[in-house]
């Protein structure tokens, strides 16, 4: 591996105003584990700079093979927002084994379908479906039938796996790439496709296309950057529910902290921001 580079991507954090209700929903409806229960340290409220999130509920699930990979945090004050009005974070896309079958599954869940599966614009041999969760969080549930040219990404290990691929809303593909490529990444790809669930929620019409950027990271996994233009920015000092972070390993050294509780304690972990307010999170593993 190079001196410098980034990936994969490690972990999500969600904000919920229910701790509980969210982690049965993803527990009993998409098959995760409870790895590890806790509140939030001191450390932790320092990365994020948020001093008043210190002693909050926490919580983090883990796949069936074991991985921590998505830590739900419980806020009360949070206000539930519609995800596809503001740039930022908007989705996790998640490797399943079967689409069609998990889409019969969630029918009944407290995960709305908002997009039925479907063979995606880029390639036959990617079906998707679209949900969003408790907290507002949108998860693109995606079934990889095989190898795809020109994407390097992981097949499903087991049911309903983990995040490989975390999806930004942004005003543009090129400052919302730059930050990515100049930590590490390999390489960025762009082209246009449709994509169903933004032109529903944005009252566009139905073949609109949208530039797209995807940035390939080290690990099989990619970031997509949706670029619309002149979406809202959402305030920085206001809580909100929903996809509060993503986080990445980084393979160079960082000034940050040390962590000190979780399922990544004593890594080094420092957060920036990108141009669209989405939090990032690095982290070096402890030598």
């Amino acid at each position: 591996m190079n001196e410098v580079a980034l990936g994969p991507t490690r972990y999500a954090t969600l904000t919920t105003r229910n701790l509980d209700s969210h982690v049965h929903a993803w527990t009993h409806w998409l098959e995760q584990e409870i790895f590890f229960e806790g509140l939030v340290t001191s450390g932790q409220a320092e990365l994020w700079q948020q001093p008043d999130t210190e002693g909050l509920r926490v919580c983090w699930l883990a796949n069936n093979l074991g991985e921590p990979w998505l830590q739900i945090v419980e806020d009360p004050e949070a206000t539930y927002i519609d995800p596809f009005k503001y740039s930022g974070w908007l989705s996790l896309e998640i490797n399943v084994q079967n689409v069609d079958t998990l889409a019969k599954q969630l029918r009944e869940s407290p995960f709305t379908i908002i997009g039925e599966p479907a063979n995606l614009d880029v390639s036959k041999d990617i079906r998707a479906m679209q949900v969003v969760g408790p907290g507002g969080e949108v998860l693109y549930l995606t079934e990889i039938k095989r190898e795809i040219p020109g994407f390097d990404i992981p097949l499903a290990r087991c049911r309903i796996d983990r995040l490989f691929i975390p999806v930004m809303l942004a005003r543009n593909c090129q400052d919302s790439a730059s930050i990515f490529l100049e930590l590490g990444a390999i390489s960025e790809a762009r082209f246009e496709t449709r994509i169903t669930v933004v032109n529903q929620a944005l009252e566009l019409p139905n073949e609109t296309r949208h530039p797209i950027s995807t940035i390939q990271l080290h690990g099989k996994n990619i970031i997509e950057i949706d670029a619309i233009p002149n979406i809202p920015v959402w305030e920085e000092d206001q809580k909100r529910c929903g996809i509060k972070e993503i986080a990445f390993t980084i393979q160079q050294s960082i000034a940050g902290i040390a962590l000190d509780s979780g399922p990544f304690m004593n890594y080094t972990a420092k957060q920036i921001t990108g141009g669209n307010r989405e939090k990032i999170i690095l982290l070096k593993a402890p030598l």
